[in-house]
């Protein structure tokens, strides 16, 4: 009985201990506060329009749309 209080206990131990080495390993990767998550504002295209309401042309780097949560698969 001794043993297999043992085990689990060291199973114990080795678990707590591995999960903290992971979470200490990922946390520097980690933004140091959420606003920089929650807030974030990615650059747009610029888009240019004539006097009468069209789109003449976009220019940009990145082309990205927004699109609410509830959208993405």
């Amino acid at each position: 009985m001794r043993i297999v209080v043992g085990l689990i206990l060291g199973s114990v131990v080795f678990a707590a201990g591995l999960g903290y080495w992971v979470y200490r390993q990922f946390e520097s990767d980690l933004p140091a506060n959420l606003s920089a998550v929650t807030d974030y504002q990615p650059i747009r295209a610029s888009q240019i329009w004539s006097a009468d309401g069209e789109l003449i042309g976009e220019f940009f780097v990145e082309k990205r749309v927004l699109l609410p949560i509830e959208q993405s698969p």
